[in-house]
């Protein structure tokens, strides 16, 4: 059925595997740590998830939010460029409107 949930970063940061039942993500304050933003994809975009693309909506209303973002990518980048390990950031599609 059609389901939603509201999850912290802080409470839900750790031991969450939602790929079986969410494939949409609605990320109302997008952290400006890479990482982070890299773990919140993460909890759906990960073997077991049944759909063949995952869905993040961001909210970039602000130009903090808008800045956070931007600032996440460059980092994204920077730890795919320094340890070779490929972060949805960078082979993500974007779709700003």
């Amino acid at each position: 059925g059609q389901r939603s949930i509201i999850a912290s970063v802080k409470a839900h940061s750790e031991g969450k595997n939602l790929q079986t039942q969410f494939w949409r993500n609605l990320i109302v304050t997008p952290p400006a740590d890479a990482k982070l933003l890299e773990q919140l994809i993460g909890r759906t975009h990960r073997e077991g998830q049944v759909k063949d693309e995952v869905e993040v909506y961001l909210f970039r209303h602000t130009p903090e939010l808008h800045d956070a973002f931007e600032k996440a990518q460059e980092r994204a980048r920077y730890i795919q460029e320094t340890t070779g390990s490929a972060q949805k950031l960078c082979y993500a599609s974007y779709s700003f409107k």
